[in-house]
């Protein structure tokens, strides 16, 4: 597992969208039960992973702000 990319401090205002986020991609064959885990950000907040499971060799992207998960896209839902 690594942190593929990192797209932080875009202006204006992150609520409604994917201005801020972080990429995880799986680098093994095998599939990562990511339930549990946490990415935290400098000022302490953090995202923990509630029932997710990433497939092998794939990506997941963890947007800030708000919006609907799907199996690619995960939000935290902060306004700012």
């Amino acid at each position: 597992m690594e942190i593929s990319a990192v797209k932080a401090d875009s202006p204006g205002r992150n609520n409604r969208s994917h201005k801020e986020w972080v990429e995880l991609t799986n680098t093994t064959r095998h599939a990562i039960n990511l339930d549990g885990w946490t990415l935290e950000d400098e000022s302490g907040k953090t995202y923990t992973f509630d029932d997710y499971r990433l497939v092998g060799r794939a990506t997941v992207r963890i947007h800030a702000g708000i919006g609907r998960d799907t199996r690619t896209d995960l939000f935290q839902d902060r306004r700012t």
